[in-house]
């Protein structure tokens, strides 16, 4: 059993120019059809490293680029007014960052510098990601299924909408040398996460603090690492749904008016939850234990009691949500909540 999310998590634009970040790097990319320029968003300034010239007969239109966060890769293409189509993927493997055409017009070549590069299907760009690949695991889902077109999400300013793909992308990201400051209310974090969203990003969540907008009067750049802004801030979404300390795992400890229904599915230090709620109380509850422990389970809700049960016995109804034993490598259900 587990709890399903379908929310993929596909945001596009059809501006060209927009800049866009390879999932699991620090690698920013401002796209344009016939130029591509590349920078270490790691920095407190976005830092250029290299730009590369497509050459295509014609004028470009029908310009779409994807972050295929689910994939890892940002996807490109567009039409030539020669009637040719061009479709490309910029992504991450082990190591090395691809270039890969999917379509490729024979009159079509690719400069790196100004200078010509191998005329093949797949190019391998000048950088070195840091760090190892993360694994897709985590993931948010706050009941929204729009179309992700992400010009039209910045223009809702919906957080409903916008939180999800930050703790999506957060969670395949590096953490950054410097955390963010921390919050005692969740007002204040709320607060806290939408003006980060319109003040430290550029483009399709690609973290930039040295973007300055001026949406806010003294608006200044942050000090901090972009990197952060990104991963940083994944952590502190994770925390309005589910906190941990040793011995205890608080579940909705400071869930938003705006999140009033989810799922999500996360990853603990001895353990990965999966857990969805509706009108600010928990509906289902999935736990998955890596190691033999006890924990409390403490609710943002004050439970009576609730069905529980793991893979191997059968369900009990239970009142005490304190010193619970799981065992390693077993699975662990609790429904049907009673307040």
């Amino acid at each position: 059993m587990h709890i399903r999310i379908n929310d993929r998590f596909r945001p596009f634009t059809r501006k060209p120019g927009t800049l866009l970040l390879i999932p699991g790097t620090s690698l920013g990319v401002k796209i344009y059809p016939a130029k591509l320029f590349f920078f270490e968003l790691d920095s407190k300034t976005p830092n250029p490293l290299f730009e590369m010239d497509l050459n295509f007969e014609g004028i470009a239109s029908r310009f779409l680029a994807l972050a295929d966060l689910e994939r890892g890769r940002i996807q490109v293409q567009f039409n030539t007014s020669q009637g040719e189509r061009v479709v490309y993927r910029l992504l991450r493997e082990e190591n090395k960052i691809l270039f890969v055409f999917d379509k490729k017009p024979s009159s079509l070549t690719l400069w790196l510098n100004k200078n010509p590069t191998i005329e093949e299907e797949f190019f391998v760009l000048p950088y070195s990601p840091k760090g190892e690949q993360i694994p897709v695991k985590e993931r948010l889902s706050l009941g929204v299924n729009k179309a992700q077109d992400f010009d039209k999400i910045k223009e809702r300013s919906s957080l409903k909408e916008l939180i999800p793909l930050w703790f999506f992308l957060g969670s395949l990201t590096p953490r950054g040398k410097d955390p963010l400051q921390s919050f005692s209310k969740k007002e204040e974090l709320e607060d806290f996460l939408e003006k980060t969203l319109q003040l430290e990003f550029s483009g399709i969540l690609a973290p930039d603090a040295s973007k300055t907008s001026y949406l806010a009067p003294h608006n200044k750049p942050l000090e901090h690492s972009p990197f952060s802004i990104l991963n940083e801030g994944y952590l502190l979404i994770k925390s309005l749904f589910i906190q941990e300390t040793e011995d205890t795992l608080f579940i909705l400890p400071h869930l938003p008016p705006f999140c009033k229904t989810g799922r999500l599915k996360a990853a603990l230090t001895n353990g990965f939850i999966e857990l969805e709620w509706r009108k600010h109380k928990v509906l289902k509850l999935i736990y998955h234990s890596f190691e033999d422990q006890k924990l409390n389970l403490k609710m943002g809700t004050l439970i009576k009691q609730c069905r529980f049960s793991d893979s191997k016995e059968s369900k009990i109804n239970i009142t005490n949500f304190l010193n619970i034993s799981f065992k390693k490598g077993h699975s662990y259900y609790f429904d049907k909540f009673i307040i």
